[in-house]
């Protein structure tokens, strides 16, 4: 039994078009069954057919060998399908050998609002596409593997999302580290402020003791100045802090992490009145847009400081 399968995280625009696509060719590569075979006497040819199993966000699971029927789903608001499995009937028992011709296959699209995955979702370990062909014939099992995934690779996925996805995925597995630095930049530009503060207590002491009122004068200016130069440098302090916190909210919390996770681009584009899935993913990508500005200017500033600190 020869089974080639493989498992990836990849956005995708599953279209009516494309469902027929992989439909055509798992009929162009139908095996030529005898009348006589058959399987818990059922005709081998019929359990070749694909069937359609799909769940909507509600949780309502569906499977048919209607090909019509999955098209006049609703496909909207809580009606909208998070998973799509493209299967033979006897993919999961196809291990007992019953021809040298037999075939089967599984391909499966999740959302990452797939029940199985949304509670608690782990986008590291979530896998979008599933692909997987058994066989007795190896020659027939790769090549129908190959044409299913040339096909998925070269016109499902959609690689303009896949920096979006990625830069997602990161910043949950590298959370921490993030958090991290991020709490290490701000400690390192809060200590010059303290530093500057004792500096304005030291002046003032000496100006209080002081009868020059020359001396009083030039330390009010002085004080007036480091006053100045810390309220320019607490500024980036609290950019970094609501950085932190927004990073820290988004990552830790499950409502929050759900909202993200049910706009990424993961979309079953068919139906009677699919979602506007682009108007959802603009909010990912502002979202991300803006902690990216605000991560980037945060160390621009740091670097910065450094710079300047070297060169006084």
């Amino acid at each position: 039994m020869y089974t080639p399968s493989k498992e990836f995280c990849e956005p995708f625009i599953l279209t009516e078009e494309n469902i027929r696509k992989i439909v055509k060719i798992i009929e162009d590569n139908r095996p030529k069954y005898s009348k006589e075979v058959s399987l818990h006497g059922q005709d081998l040819n019929e359990q070749y057919n694909p069937v359609f199993t799909y769940r909507r966000l509600d949780n309502y699971e569906q499977e048919t060998t209607s090909i019509t029927a999955l098209f006049k789903e609703e496909n909207h608001g809580m009606s909208r399908i998070t998973s799509l499995e493209i299967a033979s009937n006897n993919y999961s028992i196809a291990d007992a050998k019953i021809t040298d011709t037999e075939l089967n296959y599984e391909i499966r699209f999740r959302s990452c609002e797939d029940a199985d995955a949304y509670d608690d979702i782990n986008l590291m370990l979530f896998n979008s596409i599933t692909i997987g062909v058994k066989g007795i014939d190896r020659t027939k099992s790769e090549f129908l593997f190959k044409e299913l995934d040339n096909y998925i690779q070269n016109s499902v996925i959609s690689k303009k999302y896949r920096l979006l996805v990625s830069i997602y995925r990161r910043m949950f597995s590298l959370r921490i580290s993030i958090l991290v630095l991020l709490l290490i930049v701000t400690l390192y530009q809060t200590f010059p402020l303290l530093n500057k503060a004792k500096e304005s207590q030291s002046i003032i002491t000496n100006a209080l003791e002081s009868s020059d009122m020359i001396e009083k004068v030039d330390a009010l200016l002085s004080v007036q100045m480091i006053s100045d130069t810390s309220v320019k440098s607490f500024f980036p302090i609290v950019t970094m802090m609501g950085v932190v916190m927004l990073i820290y909210l988004i990552s830790f919390s499950k409502k929050l992490k759900k909202f993200f996770a049910s706009r990424l681009p993961f979309v079953f584009e068919f139906g009677r009145s699919p979602e506007d899935y682009q108007t959802r993913i603009r909010g990912v990508k502002a979202v991300l847009g803006v902690i990216g500005a605000l991560i980037i200017g945060v160390f621009g500033n740091f670097l910065w400081t450094i710079i300047s600190n070297l060169l006084q």
